[in-house]
């Protein structure tokens, strides 16, 4: 049943993405040459670049292969026990990588391409995998695109996403696991 669940969620979004024509171009004052200078440059996204700078994850973004980054907002960081640990202490970036690969998803998904591919599904929700095999489910509730992680936080996402040539990064408001 999971198996079928999770093909239906990927016809889903692929039938979504097929079309949503032209929907992967940002408008010209939300481009950035790439997604961590965009989080760095963004107020309340500085976190998220600053754990992409001390992992060594900015360099995936570097590239010509597309991501979609579910930026954890710097207040989702702050809500974090010992969040000062994982910036500070070289023997927690381990954990703090693996963080952000569980908010990070291969292609470049729009909060739109989501919504399209929610209103599509039968069940109302399209479930993804992250970059760390973890599996993401979004769904909608009164007009707000949520996500929920595999240990069940929502997060709510942002309608301002930031893009670069082959990745966006979405604004959340809470952190996906329990690091």
């Amino acid at each position: 049943m999971q198996i079928r669940r999770l093909s239906v969620s990927v016809a889903s979004i692929l039938l979504a993405l097929s079309a949503c024509s032209g929907s992967d171009e940002a408008p010209a004052d939300q481009t950035f040459e790439s997604i961590p200078v965009a989080l760095a440059s963004t107020d309340g996204l500085t976190q998220s670049a600053r754990a992409l700078e001390l992992t060594g994850l900015d360099g995936i973004f570097a590239g010509e292969a597309s991501y979609t980054l579910l930026a954890p907002t710097d207040s989702a960081f702050a809500r974090i026990e010992g969040s000062d640990e994982l910036f500070e202490q070289e023997e927690a970036l381990p954990a703090l990588a693996a963080l952000l690969r569980q908010h990070m998803l291969p292609g470049y998904v729009t909060p739109d391409d989501l919504a399209a591919a929610i209103a599509a599904s039968p069940d109302g929700e399209v479930v993804m995998l992250t970059m760390d095999g973890s599996e993401v489910t979004f769904s909608s509730s009164a007009d707000q695109l949520q996500v929920t992680g595999p240990d069940a936080a929502i997060a709510n996402l942002s309608n301002d996403a930031l893009t670069s040539q082959a990745s966006i990064a979405i604004p959340v408001d809470a952190i996906l696991i329990t690091p």
